[in-house]
């Protein structure tokens, strides 16, 4: 392409033609068109908004005020908010005056190196750990429902536990504790027969398919339902997805995926009882 076209090119995406692309000689405008184009506007490993905030810790510890300008408004652009804007710029403080720091005392950079990969090792295994120790809260808490232990659940429940799903409206702890109660007094044998378990972006995923006999009578566990004399009808839920949330050694919020015939709902159908209209 020539001038002319690289410049079209360049208003016809920036409204104008800036004149640091207007300084580059011929012999190497489009090439750095392209460069920019590429690294500033196509999708990356990196999301933008990333990329962008990493360009303005960089401006900041390099103290250009061009690219510190640049990078904020970029930044801004892709959905960088004032706050994620200022940690940028406090971390690469941070970074820099850390740099500055051990730089300064010479510290040896060996031992910097092996004391830092025993950090990383030690985190690591920390993480496993964490997610190990949050997968067997999960088991006690289905285990103590399956034992009809629900004081024992409890005890695995934060204060501002809510719970998602087949229900009318999510349900805050004590709610959730009730529903429960409710449905292990009239169905005993209650079972989730969890497949496995998992730990992904920080939850826990239970895949269960729950079953039990309702051989005692069901406390009403809906709005305008009225108590369910046991029916000594078996019930089988298709397969569902519990998505179990962990903070602190205490479950904070569950969400039950279900498929339509799944959940309260679907017991309910089981047992011959028409859901109450709301």
């Amino acid at each position: 392409m020539n001038r002319k076209e690289i410049y079209k090119q360049i208003a016809d995406m920036l409204g104008l033609v800036p004149g640091f692309f207007r300084a580059i000689p011929d012999s190497s405008l489009e090439m750095e068109w392209q460069l920019f184009k590429r690294v500033q506007f196509e999708e990356g490993p990196i999301p933008n908004k990333y990329r962008e905030l990493i360009g303005l810790g960089v401006a900041a510890a390099t103290k250009c005020r061009y690219c510190a300008l640049f990078h904020t408004e970029a930044a801004k652009l892709n959905g960088a908010t004032d706050a994620e804007i200022e940690d940028a710029v406090h971390f690469a403080k941070s970074s820099a005056g850390w740099s500055t720091y051990i730089n300064g005392l010479q510290i040896d950079y060996d031992e910097f190196k092996e004391e830092i990969q025993k950090i990383a090792e030690y985190i690591r295994v920390m993480q496993e750990k964490n997610k190990m120790n949050e997968i067997t809260i999960a088991k006690k808490a289905l285990a103590a429902v399956e034992a009809g232990d629900i004081d024992k659940l409890a005890t695995y429940a934060s204060d501002d536990l809510t719970f998602s799903g087949p229900v009318p409206h999510p349900l805050v702890k004590e709610q959730f504790l009730g529903l429960m109660r409710a449905l292990v007094t009239g169905i005993p044998d209650w079972n989730f027969n969890a497949s496995s378990y998992q730990e992904h972006n920080g939850k826990v995923i239970i895949k269960v398919q729950i079953t039990g006999t309702h051989t005692h009578e069901l406390p009403p566990i809906m709005p305008g339902m009225s108590p369910v004399p046991a029916t000594g009808i078996a019930v089988a839920l298709p397969k569902e997805i519990l998505e179990v949330t962990i903070k602190d050694g205490k479950i904070t919020n569950m969400n039950a995926i279900v498929p339509p015939d799944g959940g309260v709902p679907g017991i309910l159908r089981q047992i011959g009882v028409k859901m109450p209209t709301p």
